[in-house]
Parts: C-alpha cells; sequence; structure tokens
C-alpha cells in the first residue's frame, strides 16, 4: 500500500505539472513580416525601396539586411555606406545597428557610414539618436539636421557640424573635396576604383587638393592631377596606379 501510495503520489504530481504547464502562454520569438539583404557593386549605387514606402540608397561596395516586424524596423548595416530616406511611424520605430551601435528614428533622412571599425552619421532632415547597442556604459547622442558623429564600440564623439550636401554628394553620382590631404581623397576614390590607387610619399599624401569627381568615371582625376599639381600617374598593370612626386 505504501508503494502504491508513493506511486499515485508521483502520478498526481505529473497530472498538477501538465495541468499547469497547460494554461501558461507560450511565447515564441517575434517572426518578422518582411526580410531581405541588399547589396551594391562596386562602383554601383542602388536604390531599395521598403514595404512602408521608405528608401535605401546604398553607396558603392555597400550591405544591409533588413528585418520589418509588426512593432519596429530593424536594420542591419553590414559594410559601406548608405543614405536611408525613413517615412514617420510612431509604432514602429526605425533602427539601424551598425557593428556595437544603433541609430534609431521614427522618421527622417540620415546617413550611415561603416569603416573599419568605426561608424558616421550624418543627420539632413529630423533627429536621430546614436548609442550603444549594448550595456557598455557609454552615453547615446541625440543628432539633428545639419550634424555629424564618429562612434565606435568603446566611444562616441561629439556632435560636430558638416556641409551635408557636399558629404551627401555622393548620391547625386559626385565627390566633393574641400581642402582634403590627397591621401584622404585616395583613400575615398579606392571606394569606386576598379584598380586601387597608392601614394607611396608621404609628403605627396599631404598635399591638399579641392575639387569635384563623378562616380560614374573615378579615373578622370588621374588625368587632371599633373594639370594642377606637382604629380606623375605611374600605371602599372595587374598593380594598379602609382602617384609620384613629379621627377620622382
Amino acid at each position: 500500500k505504501q508503494t502504491r501510495r508513493r506511486m499515485l503520489g508521483w502520478g498526481g504530481g505529473a497530472l498538477v505539472m501538465l495541468s499547469v504547464g497547460a494554461v501558461l502562454p507560450l511565447v515564441w520569438p517575434a517572426q518578422p513580416l518582411f526580410t531581405d539583404v541588399v547589396a551594391s557593386a562596386k562602383g554601383q549605387r542602388r536604390e531599395v525601396m521598403l514595404p512602408d514606402g521608405s528608401k535605401i540608397l546604398l553607396n558603392t561596395d555597400s550591405e544591409v539586411a533588413i528585418a520589418y516586424y509588426a512593432d519596429r524596423r530593424d536594420i542591419q548595416f553590414v559594410r559601406g555606406e548608405a543614405l536611408f530616406s525613413v517615412l514617420p511611424d510612431v509604432n514602429r520605430p526605425f533602427t539601424v545597428r551598425s557593428g556595437e551601435l544603433d541609430v534609431r528614428v521614427v522618421g527622417t533622412q540620415f546617413s550611415v557610414r561603416q569603416e573599419r571599425s568605426q561608424t558616421s552619421v550624418v543627420v539632413r532632415e529630423g533627429v536621430v539618436e546614436v548609442f550603444p547597442s549594448t550595456s557598455t556604459g557609454l552615453t547615446g547622442v541625440r543628432l539633428s539636421a545639419g550634424y555629424t558623429v564618429a562612434a565606435s564600440a568603446t566611444a562616441i564623439g561629439n556632435p560636430q557640424q558638416v556641409a551635408v550636401e557636399s558629404v551627401l554628394a555622393w548620391q547625386r553620382g559626385r565627390l566633393v573635396f574641400q581642402d582634403n590631404a590627397l591621401s584622404e581623397v585616395v583613400r575615398e576614390l579606392n571606394r569606386y576604383m576598379a584598380q586601387p590607387i597608392q601614394v607611396q610619399d608621404k609628403a605627396l599624401g599631404r598635399m591638399r587638393v579641392s575639387g569635384t569627381v563623378s562616380v560614374e568615371n573615378p579615373d578622370a582625376i588621374l588625368d587632371i592631377l599633373p594639370k594642377i599639381a606637382p604629380v606623375s600617374v605611374v600605371r602599372v598593370p595587374e598593380r594598379g596606379v602609382f602617384l609620384l612626386p613629379l621627377g620622382g
């Protein structure tokens, strides 16, 4: 009898556990309503229309992963640079995650650029918030139109005013340089070039350059530079293009 009571006790316990489990709600992870992964080739700009009418314009060699949920719109930034034109929806915030950082908006126009371990954000319209996606102790910042900030997983810089239309000129097919070091110009051009440009002379790399270049024909700068600066252009098949001091 004692054995039977124990068995009944276990059986009753099992029944209780099953009945409790039966009334607990099953919680499943939220499933996205829409997903996609879009990318642009080197030298290409690609516009993507999202289900809510928002738009993404990808710059050269860029990639994003899109996931739309009932209560939010998430973009995972993989690489490159993109301009986001976001339609307002207070019930579904729009968040771009780049590395360890989140950029969150309701409706605005802004760009995100990921380069190495750093992310830069430029706001053309509206207001965005930039903050760490994990608990790192960093304090987030709010950016309004005409401001930019550079951030990484370990630091978020101070917002700075910026010439937005010059920075975002790539969306119109132009690259605008205003008193930039030649090394900076070359680094930007190499994002579009089939063959990389190399500046091996440090003094030459510090030379200041201003001008506008078409992203459809970035090679044109190689024909212009020798006419406006003491630079010679040497093309080496399968190795790239080298900029040398004139007479070097």
